[in-house]
């Protein structure tokens, strides 16, 4: 995601010339210079170069809160605020968007407040937190909207219904998402064609929102002129910027929807090298990728490859829970505290309304007294209404830290337990899966235990070899004993043992 891709070069434009234009500088106007050249440059590397862009973004922080006015400050944190979200560092991300959202630049100009909103929505959606996304996509729409005559806003305003494009269509809400798609079109329209980012990004984006709209609409014509509209588009781009992978998976997608799975299986594995290359930290593609992949291996009886990228499909998603509960728990605290705001915001306009209606009305308290009893009732409704979606979140909180618990220790302890062949493993394991050993002695009750031990195992996924280092037997042994389990469970042999024992033990 590049938010802040040549818009900051457009906003400080004016800036730039007035600086530049000063013959004679003080130390400190030299100094603030300094702070947007590193911008400019860590603008140049955003998208190619995340680590790199980063890199200088922080050093203008430094500078800004040194010599910088609120202005410099605020910006600086939202570019880093920005990158941040690139890498899928939420949590980190929320705490510089709290940063500038707190200098008082960034309360009164319109353009931070639609960036904030726009990054906050980006954080918000790669969480799965789809409601406040969606509250923070209509909050850039409404501010757009209700400044129609500044330009600069336009942008936002398309992207924002891009974004909500792709929501829809995520949850097969497939005409809606077509019509934000094509709002978003029309907006588009409105750009010079010089105007590179939306001609070569922005809008092969929103092209490859139509082709997978398309494609579950199961109109694959249309998904296959989407998608060579906007890569013709993309290629023309002298940026080169990195988004290659989103398409040659939308190809894959599309060539695996038709059967071709040759061809899906070579445009998956282009968008995972094409990550790899610009070292893109796009976690939820590269898993649904590797499922994919694996999927068409099995397709074609190439079981080691399916295993391989099976184990990858489920180390991604691993990392992504644990990383997750972090970035979740950051959230839902930023949450809490932008709802206590909210609340402690409702009961300040109360009262200067208040003190405004005494000084105006003194004479007429019977009328008054009809217009207090009124606000304070809405105040609290309000007040009702935030304090239980507060509870709601305090709760999905809870939630969060237990689930880390588990993630982060139980699951190491076992396989720490297996690894070491130790005695209490088993014990433990069925502690953890209680309905493991009642569900697989239903479909056989004659497994013996050193069997279901053996099964616990290739439920955690560990491959014959390592049980065999872990046991102390041959590998040959153990393929032997996995063959035999296959047999008294009537596993078929297409189907990979440990995906199996997940599905029958949930």
């Amino acid at each position: 995601m590049m938010i802040l891709k040549k818009y900051f070069l457009l906003v400080f434009l004016l800036v730039f010339t007035n600086l530049y234009s000063q013959k004679v500088k003080t130390d400190v106007e030299k100094e603030r210079d300094e702070i947007y050249r590193l911008l400019q440059e860590s603008d140049g590397y955003n998208g190619s170069n995340d680590l790199k862009s980063l890199e200088l973004a922080n050093k203008a922080i430094l500078l800004s809160e040194k010599v910088g006015t609120s202005r410099e400050k605020a910006t600086s944190y939202l570019f880093v605020a920005n990158i941040l979200s690139s890498l899928g560092m939420y949590k980190k991300s929320f705490i510089y968007l709290e940063k500038s959202n707190n200098e008082e630049y960034s309360k009164t100009d319109i353009h931070h407040q639609v960036i904030i909103k726009s990054i906050k929505a980006n954080n918000y959606e790669k969480l799965n937190l789809k409601s406040q996304a969606l509250s923070e996509l209509n909050g850039v729409l409404q501010i757009s909207d209700e400044n129609p005559k500044d330009y600069s806003l336009l942008f936002f305003k398309a992207q924002a219904l891009v974004k909500l494009g792709f929501h829809y269509s995520e949850i097969g809400k497939l005409d809606f998402s077509l019509g934000y798609l094509n709002k978003a079109e029309l907006v588009f329209k409105k750009f010079p064609i010089e105007e590179t980012v939306v001609q070569y990004y922005e809008i092969p984006n929103l092209y490859l929102a139509k082709g997978d709209v398309f494609l579950k609409k199961k109109m694959t014509d249309s998904t296959f002129y989407y998608l060579n509209k906007g890569f013709e588009l993309l290629k023309k781009n002298k940026e080169n910027l990195p988004t290659f992978h989103s398409f040659y998976s939308s190809y894959g997608d599309y060539y695996y929807h038709k059967k071709d799975y040759n061809n899906a299986l070579e445009f998956y594995l282009k968008s995972i090298r094409e990550m790899d290359k610009h070292h893109i930290n796009d976690v939820d593609s590269k898993i649904l990728t590797f499922k994919n992949i694996s999927n068409i291996y099995g397709i074609l009886n190439q079981s080691k490859k399916k295993e391989i990228y099976l184990s990858k499909y489920y180390k991604e998603s691993e990392k992504l829970s644990v990383n997750n509960v972090n970035n979740i728990q950051k959230a839902v605290d930023h949450i809490i505290k932008e709802k206590k705001n909210e609340i402690s915001s409702i009961k300040e306009r109360s009262t200067t309304w208040i003190f405004s209606v005494i000084i105006i009305l003194i004479c007429s308290l019977i009328l008054f007294w009809i217009v207090f009893k009124k606000i304070n009732k809405k105040q609290k409704k309000a007040i009702s209404v935030i304090e239980s979606k507060e509870a709601i979140i305090i709760e999905k909180e809870q939630q969060a830290k237990e689930l880390k618990l588990r993630v982060n220790d139980t699951f190491d302890e076992i396989l720490l337990l297996a690894k070491e062949n130790h005695p209490n493993f088993y014990t433990r394991f069925q502690e953890v899966y209680p309905d493991f050993h009642g569900k697989l002695l239903d479909i056989n009750p004659k497994l013996h235990t050193s069997e279901l031990v053996l099964l616990a195992y290739i439920y955690l996924n560990f491959e014959s070899k390592e049980i065999a280092d872990f046991t102390y037997k041959s590998p040959k042994t153990i393929q032997n004993r996995k063959h035999l389990l296959r047999k008294k469970l009537n596993i078929p042999t297409s189907d990979d043992m440990s995906v199996w024992l997940k599905s029958i033990c949930k």
